[in-house]
């Protein structure tokens, strides 16, 4: 599979020497999960998109510190390459930010959240389990814990949406839109460290409460690896079908 990772921003100049930048934090999860995987960075914070969207099989994207409404031309452009991946079946799956621009590229609606910061380990309840989720969705747990740092939230859903997971904080915490795009709030990527240091540079805005919960909840055991196995997984079922039906046609 040939995966392109939009980088949608770069991590703090500062840390970088400790946690390398985000798209370096997707590389080994993914390797790991995905056999034969060849990745493709396209730094869309920096202006760097895909000449084609067809140039890759699928497509992931980080967070960022940017909104997906706001008036920024890269920001505009990725709305408009979600909606042409969409338009071409292309697998997607948008961590955070990219969460997010699913939502609102496809029809749907992301605001700031009327509950403030989002930040430490949170917990997500399974409302719908998929065949990528487990081999037997029946057996699955039924909630998953993952690292969230955000302040915005989708508040309303685009069309042929399915709500794959969420809690009383953030119900969305999980959607599929139609049968190839995934959209994560959460942050299977972000070590707890890194948590951490992002609450630490926050703590201001954060108030002092939020900050000590969410440091607090570092204590919490994660579910990241298994994440990125269903990420994994949903990515290489989809494409696999694409494949198939492409085959099939003659393509």
């Amino acid at each position: 599979m040939k995966l392109g990772i939009l980088a949608c921003d770069h991590v703090r100049p500062a840390l970088q020497p400790r946690f390398g930048d985000y798209v370096d934090m997707f590389k080994a999860p993914l390797q790991r999960h995905i056999p034969n995987l060849q990745l493709v960075t396209y730094r869309l914070c920096d202006g760097n998109f895909p000449d084609r969207v067809t140039d890759c099989d699928a497509y992931i994207s980080t967070g960022s510190r940017q909104s997906v409404y706001s008036d920024i031309d890269w920001v505009r452009q990725f709305s408009a390459l979600v909606v042409e991946l969409a338009t071409n079946n292309l697998p997607f799956v948008g961590i955070c930010f990219g969460h997010q621009m699913l939502a609102q590229a496809l029809g749907g609606r992301v605001e700031r959240a009327t509950v403030g910061w989002g930040v430490g380990i949170s917990t997500a309840r399974i409302l719908q389990a998929t065949s990528w989720m487990a081999t037997d969705p029946s057996t699955a747990t039924p909630d998953y814990r993952l690292i969230i740092s955000h302040q915005d939230q989708i508040t309303s859903l685009p069309d042929a949406t399915t709500v794959l997971a969420g809690n009383d904080f953030c119900p969305f915490g999980m959607i599929q839109v139609g049968q190839n795009m995934l959209g994560i709030q959460g942050h299977p990527e972000f070590s707890k460290d890194y948590s951490r240091e992002l609450m630490m540079i926050r703590r201001d805005k954060l108030g002092l409460k939020k900050f000590q919960n969410g440091i607090q909840s570092l204590n919490l055991e994660l579910d990241a690896d298994r994440i990125f196995s269903w990420i994994s997984y949903f990515l290489l079922s989809h494409c696999e079908e694409r494949f198939n039906t492409h085959s099939s046609i003659g393509l």
